[in-house]
């Protein structure tokens, strides 16, 4: 799909794109398309405009556009024992874990962490907000 996608473009054929979010769960055979609503003030949507891909910010919070949720970046070269984490978080409600990411839900919220440090913390769209809960339930 992402081959023909990219050949529309390269045909010129720009007005044939799939406009939605596609995913695909090859191991589950589930296919699902999602309309992904622009907002004229969003600096990726409309302007095009991509500051996290030109340069990592390191402690950053971003609202991701429409998704109520924001992204905070950890600083380059930290780690986050997910393991630890999940011992350290499993008194304050359930978590789920694997090798990729760990999942909380602490005050409404629903928080992933990766290795990396980096999280996502869906239910607000307040990076204030976002990065008091990571510090809180995460650390600095």
């Amino acid at each position: 799909l992402q081959a023909a996608e990219a050949l529309k473009i390269l045909a010129g054929h720009r007005d044939a794109i799939n406009p939605s979010l596609v995913t695909i769960d090859v191991w589950g055979n589930v296919f699902q398309s999602f309309a992904v609503k622009r907002r004229l003030d969003c600096d990726v949507c409309a302007h095009r405009r991509f500051r996290s891909l030109s340069a990592r910010q390191d402690g950053a919070a971003t609202a991701l556009c429409g998704r109520n949720a924001v992204q905070i970046t950890a600083p380059a070269g930290s780690q986050v024992n997910l393991a630890d984490l999940e011992t350290r978080l499993a008194a304050l409600g359930p978590v789920r874990r694997n090798a990729h990411l760990l999942r909380f839900e602490p005050d409404g919220f629903e928080v992933t962490v990766f290795p990396d440090g980096r999280a996502i913390v869906k239910g607000t769209d307040d990076p204030a907000r976002a990065r008091a809960l990571y510090a809180k339930f995460i650390g600095a």
